[in-house]
C-alpha cells in the first residue's frame, strides 16, 4: 500500500530511498521523539535529528556492533513510521554496498565478542608472517584517526595480546586483519586460497 504524505508518494516495499532525504528544516518531533529502533533491538533516543544519527552510530560503536549506515536507515526508518519527516531530492541517498572497511570491522568485533582461543607467540609466527606479506591477497591497511579506527586498532592489540603487527595490513581472501590472524592457532576460517598458510596452519609454526 502507498503511504501518501503531502504532494509526496512512498511505496516503502520498493527501494525509492535513491529519491528521498530527511527533512532537518521540518519544525515537528516524530511521535515519542526522536528515536530509532536499532537492529539489535534497542531503541536509541535523542533530542534532535542530528543526535539521534550521531547516538546511533556511539551506541555501535562502544557495543562492538558493525557500523552500518546511520543516515540511510534512519531514512528507511522514517519512510516507513514517519513520512512526514522524509523529502524528494536531487542527490541520491544510494544503499550502501558492503566496503572492506565493513568487513574488517565485522572480523574483529566477531572475535571481540568470541575469543578466538590459544594464541601462538609471536616468535614462532614467522613462517606465517613471511608467507602472508608475499602473498597476492594481502592489502595494505592503515588506521585513519578517527574513533572507530582507534576503537579497532585497540581490540586488535588486545586480542593479540600486543602481538599485532600492522604492517601486514588485510587479507582480502579472508577479509580479516592479517596481523592478529597469523597469531590465532587454528583460525575459524571457512575455504581458504590453497597456497594459503590457514589451509595447514600447524606446518607453519616455528619450531
Amino acid at each position: 500500500m502507498d503511504v501518501f504524505s503531502g504532494h509526496i508518494l512512498f511505496r516503502p516495499k520498493e527501494k525509492l530511498v535513491a529519491v528521498i532525504k530527511l527533512r532537518r528544516d521540518y519544525p515537528k518531533v516524530p511521535p515519542g521523539g526522536w528515536h530509532y529502533q536499532d537492529p539489535s533491538g534497542v531503541v536509541i533516543t535523542s533530542s534532535s535529528l542530528d543526535g539521534l544519527l550521531d547516538e546511533i552510530s556511539s551506541f555501535r560503536l562502544k557495543n562492538s556492533l558493525p557500523p552500518g549506515r546511520p543516515e540511510y536507515e534512519l531514512t528507511l526508518y522514517f519512510v516507513e513510521h514517519f513520512p512526514d519527516f522524509v523529502e524528494r531530492t536531487d542527490k541520491p541517498v544510494e544503499e550502501p554496498a558492503k566496503t572492506i572497511e565493513d568487513r574488517l570491522t565485522y572480523f574483529t568485533n566477531r572475535l571481540w565478542r568470541t575469543p578466538p582461543g590459544k594464541l601462538i607467540p609471536l616468535k614462532l609466527a614467522t613462517k606465517r608472517i613471511e608467507t602472508c606479506m608475499a602473498c597476492p591477497h594481502r592489502r595494505d591497511w592503515s588506521s585513519s584517526n578517527d574513533d572507530q579506527d582507534k576503537e579497532i586498532v585497540r581490540k586488535l592489540v588486545i586480542l593479540s595480546q600486543g602481538g599485532y603487527r600492522a604492517e601486514l595490513g588485510y587479507c582480502a581472501a579472508h577479509k580479516a586483519h592479517a596481523g592478529l590472524l597469523v597469531l590465532i592457532k587454528e583460525p575459524d576460517v571457512r575455504n581458504p586460497p590453497m597456497e594459503c598458510w590457514v589451509s595447514r596452519p600447524d606446518s607453519l609454526i616455528d619450531e
